[in-house]
């Protein structure tokens, strides 16, 4: 339990995992999506669940690099676990 703990504690990254979910969005796209989170924040964030292997990073060589992120197969059964919070939390707080 402590290692699922440490894998998504913090207050973005469950967010940053609900917003990617089963779609490719660059940086801009989860900014956009979750409200009030940093610039400088979100790079962090995003580093770190691409270094714990929560997320791919994809890298699109054009004229200039497009970065987008999606959710890595290790994180993929998060999103009904992440669901089951949401519906939670509205349930509970609505």
């Amino acid at each position: 339990m402590a290692e699922v703990h440490e894998l998504i504690s913090g207050k973005w990254k469950l967010q940053i995992i609900a917003v990617v979910g089963n779609n490719h969005f660059s940086f801009r796209d989860i900014q956009k999506r979750i409200p009030g989170i940093r610039t400088r924040l979100l790079l962090k964030e995003l580093r770190e669940l691409t270094n714990r292997g929560l997320l791919n990073q994809i890298v699109t060589s054009c004229s200039d690099e497009k970065i987008s992120y999606r959710l890595s197969a290790k994180a993929c059964g998060l999103e009904r676990v992440i669901d089951s919070v949401i519906d939670w939390h509205f349930n509970r707080f609505s």
